[in-house]
């Protein structure tokens, strides 16, 4: 049972360690957390981004102009992961809509199993 909790806590992404306007968003697949915490490790989805300790990529891969949250425990099954198209995605919290998003133009993020 422990080492399932374990392995459960590996695959999802790092949830936000403050709220309020230290959030941004990740452009590419709307992952939400503080910049200090993509600055530390990254986005757990976009990983050929390259975000871990350059703070020049956290400011151009993510904005804090985005509108809403929402914690997806199970993005395979969810029709709202879907719908956002976060459902290849880690668990975590994502933004509903993030500045420039187009969902006609938008294209899932690579995400290395």
């Amino acid at each position: 049972m422990a080492a399932a909790a374990h392995e459960l806590a590996e695959d999802h992404a790092e949830v936000p360690k403050e709220w309020g306007k230290n959030l941004v968003a990740c452009l590419t697949c709307k992952l939400v957390k503080t910049q200090e915490q993509f600055l530390d490790s990254g986005c757990e989805n976009c990983v050929t981004q390259s975000m871990m300790g350059d703070s020049d990529r956290v400011l151009e891969c993510t904005t804090s102009d985005f509108q809403g949250l929402i914690t997806v425990l199970n993005p395979g099954s969810s029709w709202t992961a879907r719908w956002l198209h976060v459902g290849k995605c880690k668990p975590g919290c994502y933004a509903l809509a993030v500045a420039g998003d187009d969902v006609l133009s938008y294209e899932e993020p690579e995400i290395e199993d």
